[in-house]
């Protein structure tokens, strides 16, 4: 069954490249790959302690890739949830 319009997930294409081309997702892109995603607000615990998320989706040739990756209390120099979802992206196309 289609959900939406072609319009509206073209819309949603170029709005999700852009927060990875050029926003905070900027940490989850790699040359060569059209990688789209979203970030979560960083927020801190009454530990100081970070929780952040990432969910995207990658595409080279015809593979393609969806994650959503979800860190809860990390410690202060620990790899982001964007950062992660790179590393899953570049592994999984290797």
């Amino acid at each position: 069954r289609k959900t939406i319009s072609k319009e509206v997930s073209d819309y949603m294409k170029t709005y999700l490249q852009a927060v990875v081309e050029e926003g905070t997702g900027y940490a989850a892109g790699i040359e060569g790959y059209t990688i789209g995603g979203k970030t979560g607000t960083a927020e801190l615990d009454k530990n100081n302690n970070v929780n952040s998320w990432f969910v995207g989706y990658a595409k080279k040739g015809k593979k393609q890739l969806a994650i959503a990756v979800v860190y809860e209390n990390i410690k202060d120099g620990t790899i982001s949830a964007k950062e992660c979802a790179k590393e899953i992206f570049d592994d999984y196309f290797k």
